[in-house]
């Protein structure tokens, strides 16, 4: 069958569950599963624990990202000690982007960097973006995502960061390669067991940034029929692309 015709009947019934409560059973009987498994590595980063020396820029405001060139995307959580924990995209010249993972301990007073993601590290292009992070408070976990378009393998990266960031030393962190480059704008969530991830995809012809959603569980992405679920909806019933700037978020169910 056409990969076009296959992906239109590609229903996005977890989609669903999430927008009206997901629960740790969702997804299980779905119309559509993508029948590609994708391949996955992993990368332990180790932490950085510098100083981030803040810049004022106007009254009451600090600038915590302290690099010469542009920065993008940034996306904020807190953890159960109050810690407030920000990624961005920070672009060190035109060929590297790279997300640094800040916190502050101190309501932003100061700040330092724990760790900084690069998709090197998983055979990318270099140019990673895209980030978003939220805290899972009955893993006590922060939940990390980035995304490389120009990957032409592990384009998309999860890192499970433990709680306690301030106290961490060593993080796994993920990669898989989809069916598919291209993939840009991102966004996480999560049930209690569930975590989530939300992109748009690039798969050539009318489908211009369609809408993909994965999930799996902590640690080993472990969940039948295999390797967590993806899903991805062709322009079929939600009539939504393109679409891109994606925000995610969840409550207490």
């Amino acid at each position: 069958m056409d990969i076009y015709l296959r992906l239109r009947k590609c229903l996005v019934v977890g989609l669903i569950f999430v927008f009206l409560g997901a629960s740790t059973t969702f997804g299980v009987n779905a119309s559509c599963i993508n029948p590609q498994l994708p391949r996955v590595v992993q990368h332990y980063v180790q932490a950085i624990q510098e100083q981030v020396v803040g810049q004022p820029c106007q009254v009451g405001n600090v600038k915590v990202s302290p690099g010469t060139g542009n920065d993008y995307h940034p996306r904020m959580t807190m953890n159960a000690a109050g810690d407030i924990i920000i990624v961005y995209e920070q672009e060190e010249d035109v060929t590297i982007k790279t997300i640094p993972v800040i916190y502050s301990a101190d309501e932003g007073d100061t700040w330092k960097q724990q760790f900084l993601f690069n998709s090197l590290a998983f055979q990318g292009s270099g140019l990673l973006g895209y980030p978003d992070i939220i805290y899972n408070p009955s893993q006590d976990l922060l939940w990390c995502v980035a995304f490389d378009p120009l990957a032409e393998m592990y384009n998309q990266e999860m890192y499970f960061i433990p709680g306690d960031i301030a106290t961490t030393s060593e993080i796994l962190g993920y990669a898989i390669s989809g069916s598919t480059m291209n993939y840009w704008y991102g966004a996480c969530a999560h049930t209690n067991d569930y975590f989530l991830v939300f992109n748009t995809e690039d798969y050539g012809g009318d489908m211009t940034r369609i809408l993909g959603l994965t999930w799996m569980v902590y640690p080993d992405f472990s969940y039948p029929p295999g390797l967590g679920g993806f899903y991805y909806d062709g322009q079929s019933l939600l009539r939504i692309s393109p679409l891109a700037e994606l925000e995610a978020d969840c409550n207490a169910n």
